[in-house]
């Protein structure tokens, strides 16, 4: 797995940039957010919180939560700690700082999360069909044209 930092990403998002394979390509987010078996119930009622809270995040050019749109992959909490691995619709997201910014405010306000990191990935790329379905029947994409 091969890291790097974006250098215009402000240092207190504290992102990492992580390669992985495209096996994911095209999942819808809850397939790709299936939870582990076995989780703590506070944890798991904590996640489910924090998903609420990303969902209260919008990309400015996009009216659909950055959760809802797919971007969010993955979101882990353990021991007050919460570890989101998301993507951009393009490496060029002029918005790059402030979803990420936006994300942590509300997820650090939230009752037991002390901190929240970031892994931005690039692979899988963000494709539409990544859309929730509620969320490209609001934005009237055509499922036919995925």
């Amino acid at each position: 797995m091969r890291l790097q930092e974006q250098a215009y990403l402000p240092q207190e998002v504290a992102v990492r940039i992580v390669c992985r394979p495209q096996s994911k390509l095209g999942q819808p987010s809850s397939e790709r957010l299936a939870d582990k078996q076995g989780e703590q119930d506070h944890t798991m009622g904590l996640r489910d919180q924090v998903i609420e809270q990303i969902r209260l995040c919008f990309d400015p050019e996009i009216p659909v939560n950055v959760y809802d749109l797919g971007l969010v992959y993955e979101v882990k909490v353990k021991k007050g700690s919460v570890d989101i691995e998301m993507t951009f619709t393009s490496e060029s997201c002029p918005s790059a700082r402030e979803i990420p910014e936006d994300i942590r405010r509300k997820v650090c306000s939230l009752d037991g999360v002390a901190e929240c990191n970031f892994d931005i990935v690039w692979e899988p790329e963000w494709h539409p069909r990544m859309i929730s379905e509620n969320a490209r029947a609001e934005l009237g994409i055509d499922e036919d044209a995925l």
